[in-house]
């Protein structure tokens, strides 16, 4: 072993052991000075051309997930889940704002809750009439699909709608 490498090595050792105990008492004295409420979620919302919100704090946040609504508090477990079309719900003291997301993924930290969507519109902005005309109009166009591809784009804009008028007579 050449002399470089055993420099290395021992202080290599050497400084995980410096680092580790630093790094813990920075952590320690950030923890300390930290004057976030323990009891609300740092939460962000994203969407490809914009930030919804941007590290809010909120009481609760419920998603589409592929496996089902799932409610979001502080100190949730750390997970990723795939949303689907579906409403997303964000609580904030007696204050309830609701979103359409088409798809996305949310990536829940221990410190924070990100969700990701493909797009998202307020539930307030939506023309409930012109999502009844787009759902028939989806309906007849599988219905009078001549190929795969067509019935395909066709299903994608049913299943889109559908997901958008449950959640407008939920809202």
């Amino acid at each position: 072993m050449s002399a470089g490498m055993l420099r290395v090595g021992l202080l290599g050792r050497m400084g995980r052991g410096i680092a580790s105990r630093e790094t813990r008492r920075f952590m320690a004295d950030e923890a300390a000075k930290s004057t976030r409420d323990p009891t609300k979620l740092m939460f962000n919302f994203l969407v490809p051309s914009s930030s919804v919100y941007k590290d809010a704090e909120v009481d609760m946040v419920v998603i589409p997930a592929a496996t089902g609504e799932m409610g979001i508090v502080p100190s949730h477990v750390p997970t990723v889940a795939q949303m689907i079309p579906g409403m997303v719900s964000v609580f904030t003291g007696e204050k309830v704002e609701k979103y359409f997301v088409s798809s996305g993924y949310t990536f829940i930290h221990p410190d924070r809750t990100d969700v990701c969507a493909a797009e998202a519109v307020k539930l307030d902005d939506v023309d409930v009439e012109a999502v009844k005309s787009q759902l028939a109009h989806c309906e007849s166009a599988m219905a009078g699909a001549s190929n795969e591809k067509d019935k395909a784009e066709a299903q994608i804009g049913v299943e889109l709608y559908s997901a958008l008028t449950s959640a407008l007579a939920r809202k």
